[in-house]
């Protein structure tokens, strides 16, 4: 693949990303410069709203000021189901051919009210590949918000083609980040065609000969919803 990618940068600044800040700055930072050259990327911060840190660009040194502005907000929950939301009709307002959204995120209290499905649609219709990072795991009991979060970071990336990493550690988001960054780089194009039906099919499977090799790929039509 070698059209630009435009990339969505969603970051928990949650009070619960309070301890991962550092980890997240220099995971955001090795990210931008592994993607100098080949990328646009916006960054957005999901505490407390969903807030635009720094618009589409190309200009590393613009990125890493806006890493620089991220800090924990006290008393804030997230917004990320709702950043997701927000990002998916930009990189569909920009009609992007190779839109990517990756949300860096920390388990603690979700704000949006949002139902899984009406975010999935949005993602859909972008296109997008949902990339998730999280640190921490969901308890047994949660609200509805963080239910529908979770199942939109689960159901999301699989269904795009996105990898989803739950880390125990902060330490780990920089080594993630920068093995995100390298896959993005050296994707494929996979040029498909179909039957000419009445009902066109909805669902995709993308596989490899070799046993040791991991594919990433949409398990669904893209564009396509239910």
């Amino acid at each position: 693949a070698t059209e630009p990618l435009h990339i969505a940068l969603l970051v928990d600044d949650s009070e619960a990303a309070t301890g991962a800040i550092p980890y997240i700055r220099d995971g955001l930072t090795a990210f931008i410069e592994a993607m100098a050259g080949k990328a646009e990327i916006s960054i957005i911060t999901v505490g407390e709203r969903p807030t635009s840190v720094t618009p589409y660009t190309s200009s590393t040194g613009t990125l890493k000021e806006g890493v620089g502005r991220v800090f924990a907000r006290s008393g804030a929950g997230a917004y990320l189901t709702e950043a997701i939301r927000d990002a998916s009709r930009g990189l569909a307002k920009r009609d992007a051919a190779r839109p990517v959204i990756v949300a860096v995120t920390i388990e603690g209290v979700e704000f949006s009210n949002l139902f899984a499905n009406q975010v999935l649609e949005e993602l859909d219709s972008s296109r997008a590949t949902l990339h998730v990072i999280g640190l921490g795991t969901s308890t047994p009991r949660m609200s509805d918000e963080m239910r529908n979060r979770n199942l939109v970071l689960v159901e999301g990336s699989d269904r795009t083609g996105g990898r989803r990493d739950t880390l125990v550690t902060p330490m780990a988001i920089p080594s993630r980040l920068k093995q995100l960054a390298a896959e993005l780089s050296n994707q494929y194009v996979v040029t498909y065609s179909r039957p000419d039906t009445l009902i066109p099919p909805e669902r995709l499977a993308v596989s490899a000969r070799r046993p040791d090799v991991t594919v990433r790929a949409p398990s669904r039509a893209p564009g396509t919803r239910r």
